[in-house]
Order: C-alpha cells, then structure tokens, then sequence
C-alpha cells in the first residue's frame, strides 16, 4: 500500500520528498489510513481537521482523538470549529454543501499561511463510484462520469487508486485505530443510500465493480482529452473574435 501511494503520487506530479501536503484528517478509517500511510513512509506533511459541531459531544472527541494522535507523532496540527448549522440557515444551502464550502475556504486560508502546496482528501474508488451516481440522478455530462478527480487545482486524492476494501484489510493489517462517524450509519442522506443499498446489488452483479470502474474512468478520460484536443484545434482554425463578438 506504501509503494502504491508514492507511486500515486507520482502520476499526479507530486513529489512525495519534496511538495508540502495538507492532509484533511475527521478521525474516520479513510482519513486515518491515509495518516498512517503519509507518517509511514516519512512525507512532509501536516494535518488539518475540522470541527463542525454537528454531532456535539462527538464532534469535539473526534477533534481531540486527532490533535492527540499528531502530537505523539509530532505531526503539525491545525483545527477549526464552524457554526455550520447556522452558515447553511444564513447561505440557504444544504448541510453538505455548507460543510463543503467552510472547511475548503478554510483550507486554502492555510495553504496560503502556512506555505503548503496541496491539500489531500482521503477519497477512493468506492466514494468516486458513488459520486457518479450523485451525478447521474441530477443529470450530467462526460465529466460527471468520471467521478472524484484525482487532482483539482492544490487539491489531491492520494487515495483514489484504493477500494474500500483495500482501505479496510490495510487498516487491520496495521492497527490503524479510528472514530466511526454514527452519521454514515443512516440512510437519511443520499450518498449513504447509494453506499448501503445501490453499490452492493451492483457488486452482486460484477464483485470486480471497482476494478471496472476504474478501467471505464481511464477511457472516458482518454475520450474527453481527444475531444478537448479536438475542440482546441478546431478553435485555432475557425474560432475569431472582433469587438467582444464572435465571428
């Protein structure tokens, strides 16, 4: 697992010794793991987590388990707490998407502060399938088939070549001790009734379904950057503009 994440890392012109990463740590299994596997292989990082105070008591034991762990392992640690009930009241958004928008504006503040390059998520196989089907319900184009991208901008997944299952057999392989969120337990919330319900009955169907996901991915992502090479050449061709006008 080591060996795969540098090399991971590699695809996406990171440099593993040298590029200063973020890692975005909650205390879950994926986050931890992800922990573990930079502090293993001795990578130059740092941690930040993120308090939304949405589970009281929990959320703050969450906090401390991390700050906690960082600090045996002399890890520099950064938290912050958000209001996120009320920003989503005041914003007039979901949750999910007041959470999304907190913690990322929060990141990039640190990135900028704190002089790092990257900061690192620990999404993988499993949650990209189920980004594709979120896709999928609203209605989207190629890019929505593709599913979590590997590196957006000075964001990265440095996870997403694992499964699920890979994550876990690592996890108790290493004694990877973490926090389970009581929130991934319900089937209130949209991408947890695909998690719960959807993906096992396709895995029934194709027990490789990750592995077919991943080689489907790779092939809409060659097909996307033709058509975009495409796209560019014909607008080099045809493509003018006079006066803010397109001709």
């Amino acid at each position: 697992m080591k060996e795969k994440l540098l090399q991971y890392l590699t695809t996406l012109d990171v440099n593993p010794r040298h590029d200063q990463i973020l890692l975005a740590v909650s205390s879950g299994q994926d986050s931890m793991v992800m922990l573990h596997l930079f502090s293993d292989c001795e990578l130059s990082f740092g941690v930040a987590h993120v308090n939304f105070q949405l589970r009281g008591k929990e959320s703050d034991e969450d906090e401390q388990f991390v700050k906690t762990w960082c600090k045996q392992h002399k890890i520099p640690f950064f938290s912050k707490c958000f209001e996120t009930n009320n920003y989503a009241t005041e914003k007039k958004v979901s949750i999910q998407m007041a959470a999304r928008e907190l913690r990322y504006t929060w990141f990039d503040e640190l990135i900028q502060k704190e002089g790092f390059r990257y900061v690192a998520t620990a999404h993988h196989v499993n949650d990209s399938i189920e980004t594709v089907f979120i896709n999928l319900t609203r209605g989207t184009g190629l890019e929505g088939l593709v599913g979590i991208p590997s590196k957006n901008g000075n964001r990265i997944r440095p996870l997403l070549f694992a499964s699920k299952i890979e994550i876990e057999t690592y996890a108790a392989e290493s004694g990877v001790i973490w926090r389970e969120d009581s929130s991934n337990q319900t089937d209130d919330y949209q991408r947890n009734f695909i998690r719960h319900t959807i993906v096992p009955a396709l895995k029934e169907i194709n027990p490789s379904l990750e592995e077919t996901f991943k080689e489907t991915v790779a092939k809409i992502q060659s097909e996307l950057q033709l058509i975009e090479h495409e796209v560019e050449q014909w607008k080099e061709r045809y493509w003018r503009e006079e006066d803010s006008r397109v001709l």
